[in-house]
């Protein structure tokens, strides 16, 4: 018998918008062999927002690349993108490469570790 070593997982969320909400999928994938997970966000067929790191066991899970596309950013979907891997290993995941000579992923890590992250989405059923 052959044992699972992927988790997998996908959801839809809404952006807020004064005209128009937008509708986006959230897919977590967790490869327990290797130890690394990635969280990708969809609008339509395009990739809008990436994140991967490797879990550590659930154990101080690290954040390797998180990356949101531009005309996205300041929406809430990288909060969104942590609270999705935080609820699954139970811990706050924490970048693992330098980020001082980026100011957009300074301003998300200083906002998100004093828990001032934009929560503007909703979950679909």
């Amino acid at each position: 018998m052959a044992k699972e070593i992927a988790v997998q997982f996908r959801f839809f969320f809404e952006l807020p918008d004064d005209k128009y909400p937008t509708l986006l999928l959230l897919e977590f994938q967790y490869d327990k062999e290797i130890d690394w997970y990635e969280v990708k966000v969809f609008r339509g067929e395009e990739v809008i927002a990436y994140l991967n790191g490797y879990a550590n066991q659930g154990w101080a899970p690290q954040v390797n690349n998180l990356w949101v596309a531009e005309a996205f950013r300041r929406k809430g979907i990288a909060s969104q993108m942590m609270t999705k891997v935080e609820e699954y290993f139970g811990q706050v995941p924490l970048p693992a490469t330098p980020v001082a000579d980026n100011e957009a992923a300074r301003s998300f890590w200083d906002n998100y570790a004093a828990g001032r992250s934009t929560k503007g989405w909703k979950d679909q059923e």
